[in-house]
């Protein structure tokens, strides 16, 4: 059985509430419905309203209680280029330039933050 043609939701967490949630995927979203800004779609925590991050299919939220867990996840996720591309307007945009100009952007930010820490 193949999973081809597939639309699988999209996966959002609320940090600050320790909250998963599944949201409908964009291809599925009418355009005159779907709020989009530099930091890519807007959704909001139903619980505390504070804007979710898309955290991709494969995020596997840590217990509730667990706050320690839900910090060393928010910094493994924060830190990936996927992570970047994911929840920023590059999402909608097929031009493979400013796809490459992002990229290019972020990991000038990464190493000079880098060198910064060091």
């Amino acid at each position: 059985m193949s999973n081809k043609g597939v639309i699988y939701k999209q996966h959002y967490a609320c940090f600050s509430c320790r909250k998963a949630f599944k949201k409908t995927n964009l291809m599925e979203v009418p355009k005159q419905h779907v709020h989009i800004d530099e930091n890519g779609r807007i959704v909001y925590c139903p619980q505390c309203g504070e804007r979710m991050p898309d955290v991709g299919l494969d995020f596997k939220p840590p217990k509730k209680d667990d706050a320690e867990d839900w910090k060393e996840a928010k910094a493994k996720i924060s830190d990936t280029l996927d992570y970047a591309i994911r929840n920023s307007n590059l999402v909608n945009v097929q031009s493979r330039r400013k796809l490459k100009k992002f990229v290019e952007e972020y990991d000038q930010k990464r190493a000079f933050a880098w060198v910064v820490e060091k």
